[in-house]
């Protein structure tokens, strides 16, 4: 008992840890509400929430001028807004209905809320990904935001999420608990990779004399490394504080 209580948690370092995912899950709603805004605005011919609070954060002609996703996408976006919304949509669901899935006290107290939550991330991601994949057969791969490497990029991080969710469905169904949590991790933080891509272009847009475009091109060589560098850590930092409350 003694061991037990030097490697447990205390209640502060809970409190910081909740805290700080609380922190964590907050801005992904926010950007969730933003997303779900998107193609609303553009297809009715207003601003985007997400642009007019990047151009706050950087400038106007970074939002809506020349190399911009407003300029450059406007045709593709226009000629094809039904898939774009309908992707836009579920996966500003799936953002916010996945914050919550990682919470273990949600999971451990209310388990039936962590399940129907878990089905609704699935129906998310799986129409959001459907939809962008129609999106992108749609047009030419050249005709992508930045060109045709972050258009095979993008072909590339749908099927991973499809696949990992598979996995993750296939292992609790098994009853794989910690294989579950692991794939779930690891799907999540692919699902990530669109509002940490926001957050690259807000930080390079403010510190370099760049347009999104560019921006774009430079930052998603390191996107899907960073998002599953992140997803490690968290499963990892989740697996070991499991571990010491089990030992307490």
């Amino acid at each position: 008992m003694t061991i037990a209580a030097t490697t447990g948690p205390t209640r502060h370092t809970r409190t910081v840890q909740n805290l700080l995912w609380a922190g964590f899950a907050g801005i992904l709603f926010f950007y969730a509400v933003m997303a779900f805004q998107y193609f609303f605005a553009h297809m009715t011919g207003q601003r985007e929430w997400w642009n007019i609070f990047q151009a706050y954060l950087v400038s106007d002609e970074f939002s809506f001028g020349e190399g911009s996703v407003s300029v450059e996408q406007r045709v593709p976006y226009s000629a094809n807004s039904y898939f774009m919304f309908v992707h836009a949509t579920m996966g500003a669901v799936a953002l916010a209905a996945g914050a919550t899935q990682f919470v273990s006290e949600i999971r451990n107290r209310y388990p039936e809320v962590h399940r129907t939550l878990g089905k609704i991330y699935f129906f998310g991601i799986w129409l959001g990904m459907a939809s962008g994949l129609l999106y992108l057969s749609s047009i030419s791969v050249r005709d992508v935001f930045s060109g045709a490497a972050f258009g095979i990029g993008l072909w590339a991080l749908d099927f991973l999420v499809l696949a990992t969710s598979i996995r993750a469905y296939v292992a609790i169904r098994n009853g794989e608990v910690v294989t579950h949590q692991a794939w779930m991790a690891f799907n999540y933080s692919l699902v990530l990779a669109t509002p940490v891509l926001r957050l690259f272009w807000v930080v390079f847009g403010m510190t370099l004399p760049l347009n999104q475009m560019v921006i774009n091109s430079g930052v998603s060589t390191y996107l899907l490394p960073f998002c599953l560098l992140f997803g490690l850590i968290w499963f990892s930092a989740q697996r070991l504080r499991d571990r010491r409350v089990a030992i307490a």
